[in-house]
């Protein structure tokens, strides 16, 4: 070995020896370190003079010199197979300048074999010395020939050019933008590999420039912005794969965030009508939270130089590119009802913060009209998410500042002012029960730096203590300054009134019978038109919920069944059936008659005022969520009420029996639970175990945590986690949860026939049985015909109404068509209708995807939470 290497430096040495005698020796030393061990050749090497003497020989030849055949090449290769077997030889090699020769001939190669030898010793020595190579200008140079590279050495170039630009200094930023042009150039490629490589170094070098608007500014000379909205525009983003989508928004964000100039670009290619086409898109789709997370967020990047260029006119001139942004407005209030997580809702709420701030008094009237951002404030005002809660009094307050007298009205109207009374309360309230306890159990997640893309996640909480309180009260105190004569002609008390009368009006005249008395139905006909047409449209969402409409209506349509409760009375069971359902098909006929001229039913006006008021109890429901904790799982989940197909997640439960039961027997150990058990499973198998043969019954076990009884109907799962996380409107739930033994009680039911039916049941059950309409089998037809909803659904909640509602309402309109023809038969044969003809029924249901809330829908199936380990 030593006598080769012997013979490789003495030819090297000679100075008269020909380009081929060097080469030869040149392609024996290639050989030599690619067959011998790393560990000999780091006692028998002489790096330092290889260093020296290999890159002179890959300097070009001079203009009319003898050519030099494959000397460039074996030397490139013998540099790349040093640093290759070992890399600690690269600094030497650096030092003696490798880098500039490789760099040289790379870009002056007049063949793709010398090329890519170059690319493969560089690769090397950039993993070792990256900066000194970025400063030497090998980022731009490795994308020199990329279109003439194999697909192996078009990988080595991007990840050289990778690995130079990832988190360089500041001083070194202007040497890493030499490769944008190149990598924007591959954004156009049609190998997917390639796209998401140069988009991940475009990202890079957006994160490189640090927010300094001459770095962006330099991108968007390239045509980046050009380039990635060309991919995007008609559709394109559809097409797109799940890595490069995020990579396209996420390089737009980041230059869009400091560079005015390209703010500018964007709007003038259409970015507006791009995002609409997408926010419409991905609210449907039960997948696309992440997706709608990074376009708010890529709007609110959008807004940051217009904010700081634009903020002195604010009260006098609208910016153009504001007045666009806030063309969809509307949609983003949508995404932030549909959105899962608080963080996709404070998203929201910030952005349309800035909107306001940046939008002139006249112009936030007119969104008003459309956008109703009243309404969206009152239901973001009911979460539980403090950042929300404050960012959304921050938003009020600016638009009173805007606008004082006109939104003092809208807010009164809506119910904000409402709200903010009852913060105003609970926040008093609050640090009361704080001082009592001397700390604050309640964690969330701190959400101040959500869209800060330079923020350190160690900053504190920008969120005082008493910083909800203290701005509560601050617009609570703009509201005194409205004077009497000023204020809102909005009739909050007569509007109510009108509502409880409506439904008092609809049970008198339940038992009128058409044609019978013409004065009576025409009352009835006219103020079902003036509410259900008239009037509820500009009903707000607060005063509707707050009227009882829902209560009314439920109680009228189940014929007094749902307030009075009287079913106990089994002998009036076939009348009450009766007048149900001559009820509901009075009722049908209102809700879905089209009247003055109008294109939306009453019905879908009553189901969106129904959802919008069941938002804001949008914190009745839960979110599980990750905590991004040490437990090595790939997803957590609620499970599938009756999933087949999920796999087997336990808990471990330590049942134990209560402190005062004295008829059961101990239960020993612990007892690994499925996460779809419910207590009734979990009772078929302690029953065995605990009783002493004396106790008969169904529901023979009550089971409690931490004295508050478990619901017959939720998993054992659902019920813990709730229960630990009481007040919190996204649960969380970290490693320890899976960890820990959790315990739960059980004592016997001393009330064994709970589960029992009544004889009323078992009469209405045969009926349903003997009467064969599909109608009075249907579970919405029991639901109303009993006045509440089945199961053990805590009835003082304030969601309780608005569900039992919309569960009626949804099969009165799948059951439209039955009711409506029964009807007509009903009046042919008592002789009210001469012809057949007039059997034909003129109304029609309206689509069943109307009754389904994106939110909820979002939190109540399967919500699947990544989890990564860190």
């Amino acid at each position: 070995m030593a006598e080769i290497l012997l013979y490789v430096q003495a030819a090297l040495t000679d100075e008269a020896a020909c380009a081929d005698a060097h080469a030869a020796a040149l392609a024996t030393l290639c050989d030599t370190l690619a067959l011998t061990d790393p560990d000999v050749l780091l006692g028998i090497v002489d790096v330092a003079y290889f260093a020296a003497r290999l890159p002179g020989f890959l300097a070009a030849a001079a203009p009319g010199a003898v050519d030099q055949g494959d000397l460039p090449v074996f030397a490139a290769r013998a540099i790349a197979e040093a640093v290759d077997i070992l890399p600690q030889w690269a600094p030497t090699f650096a030092q003696h300048g490798a880098v500039e020769a490789l760099r040289d001939r790379l870009l002056a190669a007049d063949n793709i074999e010398l090329a890519e030898e170059c690319l493969r010793a560089l690769d090397k020595i950039s993993e070792e010395c990256p900066d000194q190579c970025l400063r030497l200008g090998v980022a731009a140079a490795a994308l020199h020939l990329f279109d003439f590279l194999s697909a192996s050495k078009q990988k080595v170039a991007l990840k050289i050019v990778a690995e130079l630009v990832q988190e360089c200094d500041d001083a070194d930023v202007p040497k890493a933008m030499e490769a944008a042009p190149a990598l924007c150039n591959l954004l156009q490629s049609a190998d997917n590999s390639i796209l998401e490589s140069a988009l991940s170094c475009l990202g890079m070098l957006a994160a490189d420039a640090h927010g300094k608007a001459e770095h962006m500014d330099r991108l968007c000379e390239s045509k980046v912005i050009d380039t990635a909205m060309g991919l995007l525009d008609k559709d394109g983003w559809k097409t797109l794969g799940d890595d490069t989508l995020p990579g396209i928004l996420g390089l737009l964000k980041h230059i869009a965030s400091a560079s005015e100039k390209a703010v500018n670009s964007l709007f003038d290619l259409g970015v507006c009508d791009l995002l609409k086409q997408m926010i419409t898109y991905y609210s449907r789709s039960h997948s696309g939270s992440d997706k709608l997370e990074m376009l708010v967020e890529f709007i609110y990047q959008l807004m940051r130089p217009l904010g700081a260029s634009g903020q002195e006119n604010a009260t006098t001139e609208q910016n153009a590119h504001i007045d666009q942004l806030a063309s969809i407005v509307t949609l983003i209030t949508q995404v932030a009802k549909c959105g899962a997580l608080s963080s996709v809702c404070y998203r929201c709420i910030v952005v349309i913060g800035n909107i306001v701030e940046l939008s002139t008094p006249t112009f936030l009237v007119e969104l008003q009209k459309t956008a109703n951002l009243s309404s969206f404030l009152t239901c973001l005002l009911a979460r539980k998410n403090r950042h929300i809660v404050f960012q959304t009094l921050e938003v009020s307050k600016t638009l009173l500042k805007k606008h004082h007298q006109f939104f003092f009205e809208s807010f009164t109207k809506e119910g904000v002012k409402h709200a903010i009374e009852t913060i105003q309360a609970q926040e008093k309230n609050r640090n009361s029960s704080q001082k009592l306890k001397k700390k604050n159990n309640t964690q969330e997640w701190c959400l101040c730096f959500e869209l800060d893309l330079d923020s350190s996640s160690t900053d504190g909480c920008k969120i005082e203590n008493n910083a909800i309180l203290n701005l509560a009260e601050e617009i609570k105190k703009s509201f005194v300054v409205v004077k009497a004569n000023n204020k809102s002609p909005h009739r909050f008390g007569c509007v109510l009134k009108f509502v409880k009368d409506f439904f008092a009006r609809l049970n008198r005249h339940a038992l009128t019978v058409p044609t019978q008395d013409l004065d009576l139905c025409k009352e009835l006909s006219d103020i079902s038109r003036k509410f259900l047409s008239d009037e509820l449209p500009s009903t707000s969402t607060f005063t509707f919920a707050k009227s009882g409409s829902t209560k009314y209506l439920v109680d009228y349509l189940s014929n007094g069944a749902y307030l009075k409760s009287n079913l106990n009375n089994c002998q009036d069971l076939a009348e009450q059936l009766k007048e149900v359902q001559h009820r509901l098909q009075k009722f049908t006929h209102l809700a879905l008659k089209v009247s003055n001229g109008s294109s939306v039913k009453p019905l879908e006006i009553l189901v969106d005022k129904l959802l919008d008021a069941l938002h804001m109890s949008y914190d009745s429901f839960p979110v599980i969520l990750s905590d991004h904790g040490q437990r090595t799982r790939e997803s957590t989940m609620i499970p599938l009420r009756h999933s087949t197909t999920q796999e087997s997640e336990l808990l471990d439960i330590k049942f134990v029996k209560a402190r005062r039961e004295k008829e059961l027997r101990s239960y020993g150990g612990v007892l690994p639970v499925s996460l779809s058990s419910k207590p009734g499973d979990i009772e078929a198998v302690l029953w065995p175990e605990v009783s002493k043969g004396n106790a008969q019954g169904s529901s023979r076990l009550m089971f409690s945590y931490k004295g508050t009884k478990l619901q017959p109907s939720a998993t054992i799962f659902e019920s813990l986690v709730r229960l630990m996380n009481a007040g919190q409107s996204d649960i969380m739930i970290d490693s320890s949860f899976w960890d820990e033994e959790h315990r739960i009680s059980y004592n016997r039911n001393k009330c064994e026939n709970v589960s029992s039916p009544s004889s009323c049941n078992t009469q209405l059950f045969a009926m349903q049985e003997k009467l064969e309409q599909s109608l009075v089998k249907d579970p919405f037809f029991s639901t109303l015909f009993h006045g509440r909803l089945p199961g053990d659904v805590d009835e003082s909640d304030p969601s309780y109404n608005l569900l039992l509602t919309l569960k009626v309402l949804e099969g009165l309109n799948r059951f439209s068509y039955q009711l409506s023809m029964d009807q007509q038969i009903c009046k042919f044969a008592e002789g009210y209708l001469r012809s057949l003809d007039d059997l034909k029924v003129t109304i029609s249901p309206i689509p069943q995807h109307q009754f389904m809330s994106s939110l909820l829908t979002n939190k109540l199936e399967i919500y699947k939470v990544n989890s990564t380990t860190y």
